[in-house]
């Protein structure tokens, strides 16, 4: 094989260390808990305020909304904000003894 060829690259220099299933994942615990936490109301943050606050990518942050999304913790609409259920303030469990 010859050196260079796409068998041999070397990893790139902007490569991510976490991948980003991973990222979503840490985003999303945090948003449990801050739903939890009663931070807001009804609505989350605009994706903008939100991947800003939380320091990643508004894909990211997509990503972690579609999973909230499908685990019934919020409900997206076109052109609005998420809307947080109701159900799902204050019902986390803690793993702490």
């Amino acid at each position: 094989m010859m050196k260079g060829s796409r068998y041999h690259q070397q990893p790139s220099a902007h490569a991510s260390p976490v991948p980003t299933v991973y990222k979503a994942e840490l985003v999303v615990a945090e948003l449990k808990k801050r739903i939890n936490e009663a931070n807001w109301s009804e609505y989350l943050p605009s994706e903008r305020k939100l991947s800003a606050d939380l320091g990643v990518s508004r894909p990211i942050l997509r990503d972690a909304l579609a999973i909230l999304e499908a685990e019934n913790w919020i409900a997206r609409h076109p052109n609005g904000r998420p809307v947080i259920h109701k159900t799902k303030q204050n019902k986390l469990t803690h793993l702490t003894p």
